[in-house]
């Protein structure tokens, strides 16, 4: 089945924060000068993997998941012990219908990772996918049991709450979201989204009517609506 306007905007939800591996330190204590070359190299290859973390990022976002599969397993290769790339390739892997793969990295970034919120938020996403809600909100409330309330894993708790029936509280989680960020557009385009999996599709209307009537011909928020999946209307 097609996917709702709500899983599109998890599948961004999904994606980590750009970062290296969980604990990195770049500099560590003690260690010595390297020679100018060796230093020239280890640019090179920063850069390289900066432009990669980008390309496969934006890839993700333009629902070409297989580019941006590719391109994580490319960055891995530079960057081996990259959780945010491991994390990302798992969400990649979802997407693309491989929920079993997805899992078991899933899984590996957890071991790797486990005071890294979006360890969890990723794996919660990947078992919302495949239908196993209720570990999927044990797993969304262990993300926010470690980072604390943050507005993604709010959202894919408020998206498991929904599916299981629990509507109100799903909702309540959405407005908690817009409490802390009154009239931000991408809140507001979430809870129109939740509205629309609830089954309430004129509500959804009606908050993107809003956003449109405050923000006319504005390209960015086009373009955002039409990645969420949020109607043409």
């Amino acid at each position: 089945p097609m996917p709702t306007r709500f899983e599109r905007l998890l599948a961004v939800c999904a994606l980590a924060v750009l970062g290296a591996a969980c604990g990195d330190d770049p500099q560590p204590s003690g260690a010595t000068a390297t020679t100018a070359p060796a230093n020239d190299a280890l640019a090179t290859e920063k850069t390289t993997a900066l432009k990669k973390t980008l390309e496969a990022f934006d890839a993700y976002q333009a629902e070409k998941f297989e580019d941006a599969l590719r391109l994580y397993d490319e960055l891995l290769v530079l960057e081996p012990d990259n959780v945010k790339a491991k994390i990302n390739r798992s969400a990649s892997l979802a997407r693309l219908g491989r929920i079993a793969e997805a899992l078991a990295a899933t899984e590996e970034c957890v071991r790797l990772c486990p005071s890294d919120p979006d360890v969890y938020i990723n794996r919660a996403a990947v078992l919302n996918d495949s239908q196993r809600l209720e570990e999927a909100l044990m797993v969304a409330e262990k993300a926010l049991a470690v980072g604390g309330p943050l507005p993604k894993a709010l959202l894919l708790k408020a998206n498991v709450l929904a599916k299981l029936g629990r509507g109100e509280e799903a909702l309540a989680l959405a407005d908690k979201l817009l409490a802390a960020q009154p009239g931000q557009a991408g809140v507001l385009i979430q809870k129109a989204a939740l509205l629309d999996i609830l089954g309430r599709s004129a509500d959804a209307d009606a908050i993107i009517a809003e956003l449109r009537q405050r923000f006319p011909n504005d390209a960015s928020l086009e373009a955002t609506l039409k990645l969420r999946g949020a109607g043409s209307k």
